[in-house]
């Protein structure tokens, strides 16, 4: 079920998941503070486990959501609301508890900022070199697989610049380009992507472009990711799941 009053993209998931977590603090507020800790954790458990439940049909999730959505939930309760419940309910415990909570919470919210601001712009080149006697000429391929992004921020920006700054002959991409809960939230960004690929000059160098999981749900809509680029569209072609 899809409701037409909340915004058709992931932005209806964080209104309703900030939400009803943030209720679900107060309620761990109340419980801790009459000194019920395990009843605060098994309700902040089973309303993170119905909130991940119910997204799947709350949204239109016949493409994405059921999976994507998911993580996406599961990430505010997890890394944001998780860590702030530990704290408040440390204000209500004593001892061996307190420190625990108060360790808890630490950890969860460094995963989360290590792993939403910190690895993902930790880019890193890695260069092979193929021999073989049925190479006559030297050639310098570039490959571009699972950008996955679901915004084209600096990180994205300077991921895409990085590959063609190595000078490539011939580029080529693995697939799975953009990355959204659902699949109705592509054609909003996909002149934007291909718009990127023209200012950094991807024009310039012949590639070839296959699909992946992600496109396989878009019939050819995702060809124009490449409109106006040299590129070799290989649709359909193999992937791996």
């Amino acid at each position: 079920m899809y409701f037409e009053w909340y915004p058709y993209d992931s932005f209806g998931q964080d209104i309703v998941a900030c939400t009803v977590l943030t209720l679900a603090l107060y309620v761990v507020w109340r419980l801790t503070n009459q000194g019920r800790l395990v009843q605060a954790i098994g309700f902040y458990l089973g309303i993170m486990s119905c909130l991940i439940g119910l997204q799947q049909w709350m949204f239109d999730t016949d493409s994405y959501g059921s999976f994507f959505g998911a993580l996406r939930m599961t990430s505010w309760a997890v890394f944001l609301f998780a860590p702030l419940a530990c704290i408040i309910a440390a204000f209500h415990t004593r001892g061996g508890r307190r420190f625990l909570l108060i360790f808890l919470a630490c950890l969860l919210g460094g995963i989360g900022i290590n792993a939403f601001w910190f690895e993902p712009t930790n880019l890193q080149v890695t260069s092979y070199i193929v021999m073989s006697d049925k190479v006559t000429e030297a050639s310098r391929i570039v490959l571009v697989a699972d950008v996955q992004t679901d915004t084209l921020d600096e990180h994205t920006q300077i991921s895409l610049r990085t590959a063609i700054q190595q000078n490539p002959d011939i580029i080529v991409f693995a697939g799975d380009y953009l990355q959204y809960s659902f699949v109705g939230e592509f054609p909003n960004h996909i002149e934007s992507f291909n718009n990127l690929l023209h200012q950094l000059g991807y024009a310039k160098v012949p590639s070839i472009v296959v699909e992946g999981d992600v496109e396989d749900k878009l019939n050819e809509d995702w060809h124009k990711l490449f409109n106006g680029l040299p590129t070799t569209i290989l649709d359909p072609s193999d992937r791996t799941f």
